[in-house]
């Protein structure tokens, strides 16, 4: 369930347009496993997420667009291509690249 919760805070984020409205509307909202010092980087990555995309994702691990095509097993060249707008991810890819980030380094 904290995958299905993660999901909706996410598209609750896209609806929002500033992140100070977007944590005072959901802040209390967040899947019970986040710790209480957590949860305002929690939905801050949900933000970031959600208004930046791919890009924005990779930029919270740091990695270049090569060493997180590696560690997330996602290709190279299709990472260029999202980030660079010529094409876009399907949206469960965005979703679960999300997740998965946002639980290592937030989380």
């Amino acid at each position: 369930m904290a995958y299905q919760r993660f999901c909706e805070l996410l598209q609750d984020a896209a609806d929002f347009e500033g992140f100070e409205k977007f944590a005072a509307e959901c802040g209390g909202s967040v899947p019970e496993e986040i710790p209480d010092d957590k949860v305002l980087p929690y939905l801050e990555a949900l933000y970031k997420a959600a208004h930046g995309g791919v890009l924005a994702i990779r930029a919270m691990t740091g990695l270049s667009q090569s060493k997180f095509a590696i560690r997330y097993s996602v290709p190279v060249r299709g990472l260029q291509k999202w980030e660079n707008g010529e094409r876009n991810p399907l949206e469960y890819v965005v979703r679960m690249l999300a997740y998965i980030v946002i639980s290592e380094v937030i989380v």
